[in-house]
C-alpha cells in the first residue's frame, strides 16, 4: 500500500461502552477489564484471561454500561513491587493499583511512562 499523498482525517476513539458481567460493580476512575469469552466487563484483577481495556469512567452496578477510556492514567503504585522507570511493563494488582512483577496470571495493565508523585503514569493498552 502506498503512503498518503493528502491529509488523513484518522478518527480518534475517545471511549467503549461495555456491559458488566451480573454480580459486579466498577467504580469511575478504576481499572476495568474484559474477558474475551464473554465481552463483558469486570474489575481489574490478576484474574485468568481478563484483559485490560482502560479507565471507568463512570460508576456502574451489574447489568449496566460502563463506558471505558484508553490513555495514561495516574495508578496507586504498589508499595511490594512499585514500578520505577519508564518503559517497564505494569501488572495489576487490583483495580486501582499496578505493580511491577507479574502476579499469577501476568494481567498486564499496561506501559509506565513514568512516576510522578509516587503514582504510577500507565498508558493502557
Amino acid at each position: 500500500m502506498a503512503n498518503a499523498t493528502a491529509e488523513v482525517n484518522t478518527a480518534e476513539i475517545i471511549g467503549r461502552t461495555v456491559e458488566l458481567v451480573a454480580g459486579e460493580g466498577i467504580y469511575a476512575g478504576t481499572l476495568v477489564a474484559v474477558k474475551p469469552a464473554d465481552g463483558r466487563a469486570y474489575p481489574a484483577s490478576d484474574t485468568a484471561t481478563l484483559v485490560v481495556l482502560g479507565r471507568a469512567e463512570n460508576t456502574a452496578k451489574a447489568g449496566e454500561s460502563v463506558l471505558v477510556a484508553a490513555g495514561t492514567f495516574l495508578w496507586e503504585n504498589s508499595a511490594s513491587s512499585p514500578l520505577t522507570y519508564p518503559g517497564q511493563a505494569a501488572y495489576v494488582a487490583d483495580d486501582h493499583t499496578v505493580k511491577a512483577a507479574a502476579g499469577t496470571n501476568s494481567v498486564k495493565a499496561g506501559v509506565c511512562r513514568g512516576i510522578i508523585d509516587g503514582k504510577a503514569a500507565v498508558a493502557t493498552l
